[in-house]
């Protein structure tokens, strides 16, 4: 995980947030166990990326981001 919060002047804000991850599980059955077929695999990966900046401006605050899975 990756998290950056840049302050670029006191109006101005920007985040960006990286993250991924992989899992992996497996099953698999002994020699010694019953006659079954109990080989089993699973795999999971995610992705995620989030950016954003917020800016100061008199009376108005102007937001704007993007977020990717």
């Amino acid at each position: 995980m990756f998290f950056n919060q840049h302050l670029s002047s006191p109006d101005l804000l920007g985040n960006l947030r990286i993250m991924s991850r992989d899992d992996l599980a497996s099953l698999v059955s002994n020699d010694l166990s019953r006659p079954i077929i109990a080989g089993q695999e699973r795999s999971f990966r995610e992705g995620y990326v989030k950016g954003s900046v917020s800016m100061h401006r008199r009376n108005h605050e102007l937001k704007a981001g993007l977020e990717v899975d």
